[in-house]
C-alpha cells in the first residue's frame, strides 16, 4: 500500500506500488488537423480510454508552433510553410517537419508510451523514437506514399522498400480497407487491423443554408482534399455549363483559387472554404448527391477508402464513384448509387438518374449498411482492440473508492468485490484513515480487500476540522494524479463528504451509496445530515437504499435519471460473513441464555444520554438473570471513560473490543435482541430477523420504522427498559416484529450498482 502522507509528488511517485496512471499516446500527422476527420475520430475515441491523448501536427500554413485544447485531447502545430500534395517537391520542409518531429518526440519521451503515426510523412521519426526509447509503434496507413505522390521512378523501390520496414516493425498496422491488402504486399505486418474511415454518427444533423440554391437544380455536393487527380476542375466545368446542376463545394488545398474563381464567375458554383466535419456532414445532407471522384490512373486510388462512400451510406445519399477506385465495386454491386467511367456527360446522365430513381427504401438499405458493416461504433471497438493488447488497463474504468470508517468498509466491501470481479472496471481503494487501523484492516482483511494508498489522517485527538483539512490535503493531489473516472463515497461520514467535494473540486464524477437518508435536522445526527445532503448537491449518481429515499432525492430536484433504488450493500455484507459452522469464545459464554448486543457510540449520544443508556443496561441485567449483554466498545476514550463509569461490573456484562467483521456479523446473527444507535445494523439485524431498538430520538431509516423492524426508543432508561423487557418476555411481541420484511434488500445491491454502472460508462460520450 501507498502510506501517502503530504502532497510532493516525487515522494508520492516513488511510493506508488500499483499504477494506476494513464496511457500516453501520440497521433502524428503531417496536416494541421484543422479539420482531419479521421485523426479527430481516433484521438476523441482514444480519449474515452484510460488515456492522455495528444496531436503532433503540421501546420503548413504557418511559419510559428502552437497549440489548442480540444475536449479529450491536445494538439501541438508545427508550422513550417509548405504546399498541399506536392510529394517531394515539399523536400525541404518534410525534412524540416520530420526533425522538429524527431526533437519533438525526444524532449517528451518520459511522457509517450504509445506512438500512432498516420502515414509515412511522421513514420521515420515516430519509428526512430519508438524502437530508441521502447515506445509501441502504431501505424496507421492513410495513403501508402509511392501509390499517392509523384516520386521520382528510381526513388520508388527504395521509398516503398523503407515503407514496408515500418509496416512490418511497427507493433501494429492499421489500413483503411480491404483492398489495402494488396496495395501494402510484399510487407507481412506483426499485427493487422482494418480500420474502416467511417463517420461517427451524431444525435443529429444541423441544418445547412446552401447559398444560392434553387429548387428545380440537381445539387451536388463535394467537401474535402482540393487536389489534381479528382475530376475537380472537369465538376466546375460541367456545372458552369449546365444550370440544371449547382455545385457546393468546400475544403482547402492546391486548386482553391480555381475553385474560388469558378466560384465567382458562376452563380450555381459556391465555395464555402475549410468547414468543420459537423458542417460537411450537414452540408451533404443538404444536397442530393455525393462525389467521389477519384482518378483510376493513379494507383493509390484503386486502393482508397473515400470518406464519401461511408457519408453517402450513413447520410442515405447516393455517390458517384470512378469504375476501378476504392469501393466502387461495393457501390456497383450492392446498388447504391452510380459507378462510371469517367466523362463529363455521363457524370452528368449518372445525377440525372440518381435524382429520379432514388427512393426512401434506397435511403435506409444505405443507413443499415452504414450501421451494420461500417459504423464508426464498430471501428471504434477495433481501435480499442489495438491499445487494449499492448495496454491492457487502458480499456479499464477507474473507479475510486474513498473511505476511512468502518461501517464504510464493511458497506463497500461487496461493492468492491464486484467491481474488481469484472473485466471492464479498475478499482483504486483509498483509504482516509478516519479510523484506526486497527479498526479498519480486520475488515479489509476479512473480505480478502487491499487499500491502495492510506491518506494516515486519524490521530489521537482528532476533530471535525483535522480530519475534514488532512483529506483535503491529502486526497486532492492523489486524485488529480490517478485521474479516477468514478470517485464513489458511501453514506454520510466526513471522509464521505470530503472525499466528495474533493472530486468536485476535480470535475470527477461522484457515485454516491447509500443516497437519500434524510432526517432534515442537521443536529441530529451530527454532522452526518449536514454530510449527506451535501453531497447529494454534487453528486452525479445516487445509488439509494430504498424508494422512500427515492422521494427524498427527488424532492431535493435531483433528476430521476439519476437515481438507482438498489437496497443497501449492508445486506450484501451479511451474505459473505455468516457462516453456520463459525466458532467465537463468545459464543461458548453465551451458552444458551438471552443475548443482548450493545452498540453505542454516535457523537449525539456523547455525554448524558450515554449514562442513562449504561443504566438501563445495568437494570436489564439486575431484572433478567439469564441475559447477557455484549458491547464492542468503540475506541473513543470519552466512550470508554463512560463505560468504566457507569456500567456496573458483572459476569454477564462482555466489554470488548470492537470485533472483526465476520465475528461480528456471526455474533448479531446469534444475538436475540439488538440495542444500537448505529446505522448500519439498522439494516443488518432485521434481515437476520432480529429486533432492533433505536438509542436516537430520531432515524433516517424510515422504512424500517414502517416496516415494523425498527423501534424508536431514545435514550430515555425506562423506554429502553421496558421496550426491552417486553420483546423478551412476550413471545407473539417478538416473533412479529423478528418476521417482519426487510426492507433494505435482498443481498443483490452490488450487484446492481455494478450493472448500473456499466451502463452509465457504455452510453458516456455518445453523441
Amino acid at each position: 500500500m501507498a502510506q501517502y502522507r503530504g502532497t510532493d509528488r516525487g515522494i508520492f511517485e516513488k511510493k506508488l506500488d500499483f499504477s494506476f496512471t494513464k496511457t500516453n499516446v501520440l497521433i502524428i500527422r503531417s496536416n494541421p488537423c484543422n479539420p482531419d476527420s479521421r485523426v479527430e475520430k481516433i484521438a476523441t475515441s482514444l480519449s474515452k480510454l484510460r488515456t492522455h491523448v495528444s496531436v503532433l501536427a503540421w501546420d503548413r500554413d504557418g511559419s510559428t508552433d502552437s497549440n489548442e485544447s480540444r475536449p479529450g485531447y491536445h494538439i501541438h502545430r508545427v508550422g513550417i510553410k509548405a504546399s498541399y500534395g506536392a510529394g517531394l517537391a515539399n523536400i525541404v520542409p518534410m525534412i524540416k517537419f520530420q526533425y522538429k518531429t524527431l526533437v519533438y518526440l525526444w524532449k517528451n519521451r518520459a511522457n509517450i508510451d504509445a506512438i500512432h503515426a498516420c502515414d509515412f510523412d511522421t513514420a521515420l521519426p515516430a519509428f526512430c523514437i519508438a524502437k530508441l526509447c521502447k515506445k509501441i509503434l502504431i501505424y496507421d496507413i492513410f495513403d501508402y506514399y509511392v501509390d499517392t505522390f509523384s516520386v521520382p521512378k528510381k526513388l520508388k523501390p527504395i521509398i516503398k522498400e523503407m515503407e514496408n520496414f515500418i509496416i512490418n516493425h511497427a507493433d501494429a498496422c492499421i489500413i483503411c480497407s480491404d483492398s489495402r491488402l494488396k496495395q501494402i504486399a510484399p510487407a507481412t505486418p506483426k499485427k493487422q487491423v482494418i480500420i474502416h474511415n467511417a463517420p461517427k454518427k451524431p444525435k443529429s444533423l444541423k441544418v445547412f443554408k446552401l447559398k444560392n440554391s434553387k429548387r428545380h437544380r440537381i445539387k451536388i455536393a463535394y467537401v474535402g482534399s482540393l487536389s489534381p487527380h479528382r475530376y475537380i476542375k472537369e465538376l466546375l466545368e460541367l456545372v458552369q455549363e449546365n444550370h440544371l446542376l449547382e455545385l457546393h463545394i468546400a475544403g482547402f488545398g492546391v486548386l482553391q483559387d480555381m475553385v474560388e474563381h469558378y466560384a465567382k464567375e458562376s452563380d450555381n458554383i459556391e465555395f464555402y472554404g475549410k468547414i468543420c466535419y459537423e458542417d460537411t456532414l450537414a452540408l451533404e445532407n443538404a444536397c442530393d448527391i455525393l462525389t467521389a471522384l477519384y482518378n483510376p490512373d493513379i494507383t493509390n486510388h484503386i486502393y482508397a477508402a473515400p470518406n464519401k462512400f461511408y457519408e453517402s451510406l450513413f447520410l442515405g445519399k447516393p455517390v458517384v464513384m470512378i469504375r476501378g477506385t476504392g469501393m466502387s465495386e461495393y457501390v456497383l454491386n450492392y446498388k447504391l448509387g452510380e459507378v462510371i467511367d469517367f466523362s463529363k456527360e455521363n457524370l452528368l446522365q449518372a445525377c440525372i438518374r440518381l435524382v429520379e430513381t432514388n427512393t426512401k427504401d434506397l435511403e435506409k438499405k444505405r443507413k443499415y449498411i452504414y450501421e451494420t458493416q461500417f459504423s464508426w461504433d464498430i471501428m471504434e471497438q477495433k481501435l480499442f482492440g489495438i491499445y487494449k493488447d499492448f495496454f491492457p488497463l487502458s480499456i479499464k474504468k477507474l473507479i475510486a473508492i474513498v473511505f476511512g470508517t468502518r461501517p464504510e468498509a464493511i458497506k463497500l466491501a461487496p461493492l468492491i468485490k464486484e467491481l474488481q470481479g469484472k473485466n471492464n472496471f479498475l478499482v483504486c481503494n483509498i483509504l482516509s484513515n478516519q479510523h484506526t487501523e486497527s479498526m479498519l484492516q480486520p475488515i479489509l482483511q476479512a473480505f480478502g480487500i487491499r487499500a491502495h494508498f492510506n491518506l494516515h489522517v486519524h490521530h489521537k485527538f482528532q476533530t471535525l476540522h483535522s480530519i475534514s483539512s488532512k483529506i483535503l490535503d491529502r486526497l486532492s493531489p492523489l486524485l488529480a494524479h490517478i485521474e479516477p473516472d468514478l470517485v464513489c463515497v458511501h453514506g454520510d461520514t466526513t471522509t464521505a463528504y470530503v472525499g466528495a467535494l474533493t472530486s468536485f473540486y476535480q470535475h470527477i464524477p461522484i457515485a454516491h451509496i447509500e443516497a437519500g437518508l434524510r432526517t432534515y435536522n442537521l443536529k441530529a445526527p451530527f454532522p452526518e445530515e449536514f454530510n449527506r445532503q451535501s453531497i447529494a448537491l454534487i453528486a452525479d449518481y445516487h445509488f439509494t437504499p430504498t424508494t422512500t429515499t427515492k422521494t427524498h432525492l427527488l424532492a431535493e430536484h435531483i433528476p430521476e435519471k439519476n437515481i438507482f433504488v438498489v437496497g443497501n450493500t449492508a445486506i450484501d455484507a451479511l451474505h459473505i460473513t455468516i457462516s453456520k459452522g463459525f466458532t467465537h469464545p463468545l459464543l461458548d459464554w453465551l451458552e444458551n441464555d438471552l443475548c443482548l448486543l450493545l452498540t453505542a457510540h454516535r457523537r449525539e449520544n456523547l455525554g448524558s444520554n450515554l449514562k442513562h443508556i449504561f443504566t438501563a443496561i445495568n437494570n436489564l441485567l439486575e431484572a433478567i438473570p439469564n441475559l447477557k449483554v455484549i458491547y464492542p466498545i468503540h475506541p473513543n476514550p470519552s466512550i470508554q471513560d463512560m463505560a468504566q463509569k457507569y456500567l456496573k461490573s458483572q459476569k454477564r456484562l462482555r466489554i470488548i473490543p470492537p470485533l472483526d467483521v465476520i465475528a461480528f456479523h456471526n455474533l448479531l446473527h446469534r444475538a436475540d435482541i439488538i440495542l444500537t444507535d448505529s446505522g448500519g445494523i439498522q439494516e443488518e439485524a432485521p434481515a437476520l430477523h432480529k429486533p432492533v431498538l433505536v438509542l436516537r430520538e430520531t432515524t433516517e431509516r424510515i422504512e424500517g420504522l414502517e416496516a415494523g423492524t425498527l423501534k424508536l426508543v431514545g435514550t430515555d432508561p425506562s423506554s429502553i427498559f421496558q421496550a426491552t423487557y417486553d420483546l423478551l418476555h412476550i413471545k407473539t411481541l417478538y416473533r412479529e416484529m423478528a418476521n417482519k420484511t426487510n426492507p433494505y434488500g435482498n443481498g443483490t445491491s452490488s450487484r446492481q450498482i455494478v450493472a448500473a454502472l456499466e451502463n452509465i460508462f457504455n452510453n458516456d460520450g455518445d453523441d
